[in-house]
């Protein structure tokens, strides 16, 4: 197995990446009074959309939601 094989594509680490991303969101979208959803929904689309962009899987930065201030140990 070579190097590459072990770590993946850059496109499969770059999914892999952005369906974390998308994992971390999914409990908010969950809270229909959230008061960042709409924020929140935003940053989804913008990450289901990514793979889209002519650069894909080399563009940076992917949208981060952790700059939403959410928190990563419970839903704020």
């Amino acid at each position: 197995m070579t190097a590459k094989e072990e770590v993946g594509t850059t496109e499969e680490m770059a999914r892999y990446e952005r369906n974390a991303r998308l994992a971390f969101l999914d409990p908010y979208v969950l809270i229909p009074d959230h008061p960042r959803l709409d924020e929140i929904k935003t940053m989804r689309v913008a990450l289901r959309d990514y793979p889209k962009h002519a650069k894909w899987p080399k563009i940076e930065p992917m949208p981060d939601p952790y700059v939403l201030g959410l928190g990563t140990t419970g839903i704020k």
